[in-house]
């Protein structure tokens, strides 16, 4: 197989650089639009350029794209943390975006677009993603090592019905510099300019990996359904979302019975926003680890003789979390974990037929903890018996569709 090259790719790296880089997307990429030899050198040798300028001690990935198939509004080159993200459609990473008319070209910290263009319409989509680049800027220009001057909207000059990518990614922004094509800077700007950058992207890869080294993608991702749906600002969430109480923060109360929430009490406001599940799954799940890594520390204290296995990290089919064996009685009991963040004990809950068939079956040996109120330093819990689950109101939540 033959690789075609153009006069460009026989440049060294070291003799591109940044500039080089740029003002050549800038000056060919709607002059060559038919024989897209400029499209070959951005997923080539100019993403290979731009990797030679990052510090050669870290490992960052880039990738240059014209478009995948038909030919992009909007060139770009990403710079991506591998921690966080290896493609342009997840995560959050660092990006040269030039203007749709080439007259200039951004440096931007910008998020994927693609899991929010699923939350319902494109507009809604737009106005969830800003709403999280808000937070965002919010929470960094406090940090010391965010520079001065940077900008925090962009202007790809779009026009059309088929923009909705590129409003994304202006949507998407979250600070970042702007460079004429007629006033490029010397590549010693440039360069300076890319490192400052890096320092603000890894900023942000801290800020959701917090102190109890959380992957940072899952951070991010975890925290999008609360921006979307409540004023709160991030680094609240970010806060609460990482308390760990300890075993003796917690605060028992009395099992509250089935008695029915009082229907005229009102839920906080919320903006619109459609959820997007997956998303919301990756949240749930954090939060049942983080319930279920408390309740194994509750276990133990109760039965500090006895052997608690958080059964759920290597079989979720079993209908409980976690397995306490050793007891004076002979026998194991079955535990199932249900965490909220919500502060009263009378929050609804969800609980899966093959938890319920458990719970009936074990009688006395199985044990609904559930834990409430999560994220404050306080939480509270009560306990559940399998023999006591009757005592609980069942609404049906989904079906079984079959065709006879």
């Amino acid at each position: 197989m033959y690789v075609v090259r153009s006069a460009w790719m026989e440049e060294s790296l070291m003799e591109m650089g940044l500039r080089y880089v740029l003002s050549g997307v800038l000056n060919r990429y709607l002059s060559e639009s038919r024989s897209r030899l400029v499209d070959s050198d951005i997923r080539g040798g100019f993403s290979d350029a731009v990797r030679a300028c990052l510090p050669p001690d870290e490992e960052y990935l880039v990738k240059g794209s014209a478009g995948a198939g038909g030919r992009a509004q909007v060139p770009w080159f990403c710079v991506f943390d591998p921690r966080v993200t290896k493609k342009a459609s997840e995560g959050f990473y660092l990006v040269y975006l030039f203007k749709t008319d080439m007259t200039g070209v951004y440096l931007s910290l910008n998020q994927a677009w693609t899991p929010f263009s699923r939350q319902g319409s494109a507009a809604m989509g737009r106005e969830n993603i800003r709403r999280v680049s808000e937070r965002i800027w919010d929470s960094l220009r406090r940090r010391r090592d965010v520079p001065a001057g940077l900008r925090t909207s962009i202007d790809l000059a779009c026009s059309g019905h088929n923009d909705n990518l590129a409003r994304g990614y202006e949507q998407g922004h979250i600070c970042g510099l702007y460079y004429a094509a007629e006033s490029l800077p010397d590549e010693t700007r440039l360069v300076e300019d890319l490192k400052g950058m890096l320092r603000v992207y890894a900023s942000l890869v801290g800020m959701f990996t917090g102190t109890g080294g959380t992957d940072p993608l899952s951070g991010y991702q975890a925290i999008i359904p609360e921006v979307c749906g409540t004023d709160m600002s991030l680094s609240r969430i970010l806060r609460e979302s990482s308390v760990q109480p300890s075993a003796g923060a917690f605060k028992e109360v009395v099992f509250p019975g089935s008695g029915r929430r009082d229907p005229t009490r009102r839920t906080r406001g919320s903006v619109p926003f459609k959820p997007d599940y997956e998303l919301r799954w990756q949240r749930n799940t954090l939060l049942g680890a983080r319930g279920e890594k408390a309740a194994v520390e509750l276990l133990k204290q109760w039965y500090p003789s006895c052997k608690v296995e958080r059964v759920s990290e290597t079989d979720d089919s079993l209908g409980y979390d976690i397995r306490v064996t050793g007891l004076d009685s002979g026998g194991e009991l079955h535990v199932e974990v249900k965490s909220t963040t919500a502060k009263s004990e009378h929050t609804p809950f969800f609980i899966s037929a093959n938890e319920l068939e458990r719970a009936r079956t074990d009688g006395e040996e199985f044990l609904l903890l559930r834990l409430f109120n999560l994220n404050d330093e306080h939480p509270g819990y009560y306990r559940i018996t399998g023999t006591a689950v009757t005592q609980l109101v069942l609404t049906p939540n989904s079906y079984l569709a079959e065709i006879e």
